[in-house]
């Protein structure tokens, strides 16, 4: 590409206002009509004849050279540039580049062509930078020279650069930076500011090269307001807007630069949060999690957090920490989540969260697969009973790819037929005649085979899919109970096991009793099955719920009774009709009788029924009878299966040691 000679420009190359400046003879060779004006000129031949060199520093001029550099790479320089004609003080973006001109001594020589725009209009839009800043300085820092706009900004007193530097920042990092240039903030007289600084390298004049002292042409462009901007947008695109937390791709970016350090990720996700939001709405639930947010950041030791998104957060600790600190810091967040907090304005509401742990160098270097493990371990948390934390160890991510293909699944499962009921009796032990038949959903995938309750229900607890798969129960339950009630007896009821995520919906008990309304059944033909876990968070909240189902004709049954922590606080709050006791005291009959008759003594104080799980040999039959616990379940009598599987009559059989026992029920 060939530089342009000023013989050769056109009309149409020309915009107003240009001129022609000769840097090395400092004065004006061409300019026109509009560029007089700017230059407050009467004619072309009174401003060429002005001496520019009285009013340019020496910083000035040398920063003009180096543009004079860059116009032979080809290059053009936009810059807005202060200008004084006749002590008039313009502001001008002006486009800078190279072209050829002939000097008085007929040489070729290189000038700068200037394009400028100048209009009170321009100035006046608002966001114009500032005029550009030229600074002379040689290689220990010393100001040699300085334009007016560097004076106004950081004074007239500054004999060295470092005085307007960061700390941090040294003298080879000014001197560095090249035409390209960085934006860094500088300590001018309004403050710290951020201004974009480029740095050209220039030498003494008269000297041989090899001993030439270098001296650098630093220019400034003060952008404070762009820079600004530019940080607040980034920090949004790192943030949650929410809840000012790092959101994901924030946390990756700053992890970026702990590779190769000890740290602690913790990956959180709350427990019973989707409930809280579908509830009161999603104001309570933003100012919900604005407080948990709140309470993260105020966690004990170095760390930084972060919202992944919906109710999943991430708190990294910054150093390394042994297994048992870890296990203590993760069970003080634990019970700084699950403190009560009110939210709209007088909602008191409590969730509680379950948290995967794991740490680097131990598990991982790379912090995509530590956030994976840990989402893992907090998986195996929630199967654990949930409002715990879990130490990742190998494989946990294997476990969580089958609980996102079961997520993935579930939606179709129900329009393609793939859930079932299995019905297992509860027998009194008495006389052998089924007094309650509990309904057990199944899940045989065509693919992935038979999956556990246990395994699919945490999954739709945890997706808020709960009350879509229990509504599908009860519908079916309903179609049953005449088949059910004509192969055993009129007085058989369904007991029907609840979600606590499914319970504390605020239209639990009107969808339930419409839906018994439309296969004309009544709440006396059920019993709701609740575990503690469930049963003791809605007393705590004051829930009417329990009441109001008891109200409609329901009866209620305590799940799993003694494995929670609660139990004997809050029983006689319950309202509850039966106890099922769970099958670990079952098994533990030979060894330890007297806690299953307290569990008993107590259940008869409360006017509640004890129902025995999990009995499986005739001997244990014997010694609940002889407790007087009569309704009994479990494998002894029969297994789950499906409702064709029970032929009709329920009447019982004799088994040769004259214990009574529902034989065809036995598959």
């Amino acid at each position: 590409m060939m530089l342009p000679h000023l013989n050769t420009l056109t009309a149409g190359q020309l915009r107003s206002p240009i001129w022609v400046y000769d840097v090395v003879g400092q004065k004006m060779v061409w300019a026109n009509h509009a560029a007089l004006s700017l230059w407050e000129a009467d004619s072309l031949e009174e401003l060429c004849q002005r001496d520019f060199s009285q009013d340019q520093s020496e910083a000035v001029q040398q920063t003009l050279h180096g543009y004079l550099e860059r116009f032979t790479q080809h290059e053009q320089v936009d810059v807005w540039w202060e200008i004084t004609p006749k002590g008039i003080k313009k502001r001008v973006f002006i486009r800078l580049s190279g072209v050829w001109i002939t000097a008085d001594d007929g040489n070729q020589c290189l000038a700068m062509l200037s394009e400028g725009q100048y209009s009170p209009e321009l100035l006046n839009a608002g966001d114009i930078p500032s005029a550009a800043m030229a600074v002379l300085f040689d290689r220990y820092g010393t100001l040699i020279s300085s334009n007016p706009p560097f004076q106004e900004q950081f004074g007239a007193d500054v004999i060295e650069l470092q005085s307007i530097l960061p700390q941090e920042t040294g003298l080879s990092y000014i001197q560095s930076m090249g035409s390209l240039g960085h934006d860094i903030e500088l300590n001018t007289q309004l403050g710290m500011r951020w201004h974009h600084a480029e740095v050209s390298i220039q030498h003494s004049a008269g000297q041989h090269n090899s001993e030439r002292a270098p001296y650098y042409v630093l220019t400034l462009i003060d952008i404070q307001e762009r820079k600004l901007r530019e940080i607040e947008t980034a920090n949004e695109a790192r943030s949650d807007l929410l809840t000012g937390l790092l959101n994901r791709r924030g946390l990756l970016q700053y992890m970026s630069s702990h590779k190769g350090d000890d740290y602690t990720l913790l990956y959180i996700d709350l427990d019973g949060f989707k409930p809280i939001n579908d509830s009161y709405g999603h104001n309570a639930g933003d100012e919900l999690l604005r407080h948990l947010a709140n309470v993260l950041m105020h966690q004990e030791g170095k760390k930084i957090c972060a919202r992944l998104g919906g109710d999943e957060f991430v708190v990294v600790f910054l150093e390394a920490l042994k297994e048992a600190e870890i296990q203590l810091r993760a069970d003080n967040l634990l019970h700084d989540l699950s403190r009560k907090v009110t939210v709209a304005n007088d909602c008191l509401v409590r969730v509680s969260g379950s948290v995967g742990v794991a740490s680097a160098p131990q598990d991982s270097t790379d912090i995509y697969e530590l956030i994976v493990q840990a989402d893992a371990a907090m998986y195996e948390a929630k199967k654990q009973g949930r409002n715990r934390a879990v130490l990742y160890q190998s494989g946990m991510e294997s476990n969580m790819l089958r609980r996102t293909q079961i997520l993935q699944f579930m939606d179709g499962a129900i329009a393609n037929h793939q859930f079932e009921l299995h019905y297992q009796p509860i027998i009194n032990g008495h006389n052998g005649q089924t007094v309650l038949m509990e309904a057990l959903i199944r899940w045989h995938h065509p693919t992935m085979g038979p999956l556990s309750p246990l395994e699919f229900i945490a999954v739709a607890e945890d997706s808020g899919k709960i009350a879509n798969l229990e509504s599908w129960v009860i519908r079916r339950v309903c179609q049953d109970l005449p088949v059910i009630r004509q192969n055993f007896s009129d007085d058989v009821r369904i007991t029907i096991n609840i979600s606590g995520a499914h319970l504390i919906q605020p239209d639990f008990v009107s969808k339930l009793m419409s839906l018994l309304a439309e296969y004309q059944c009544t709440p006396q033909d059920f019993v709701l099955e609740l575990t503690e876990s469930v049963l003791v968070p809605v007393i705590e909240d004051n829930n009417s719920c329990l009441d109001e189902l008891v109200e409609q004709g329901f009866q209620l049954a305590i799940d799993d009774f003694g494995t929670g922590y609660s139990s004997l606080a809050y029983i006689s709050q319950l309202p509850a009709q039966f106890v099922k006791i769970d099958k670990a005291f079952i098994d533990r009959l030979h060894q330890d009788q007297n806690t299953l008759l307290f569990i008993r003594d107590l259940c008869h104080k409360f006017n509640m029924q004890c129902i025995a799980e999990g009995v499986e040999q005739l001997d244990q039959t014997t010694i609940l009878n002889g407790a007087d616990i009569l309704l009994q379940q479990g494998y002894y009598y029969a297994r789950p299966q499906p409702l064709g599987s029970f032929e009709k009559d329920g009447a019982c059989g004799t088994s040769a040691d004259g214990f009574t026992t529902q034989s065809r029920l036995v598959p």
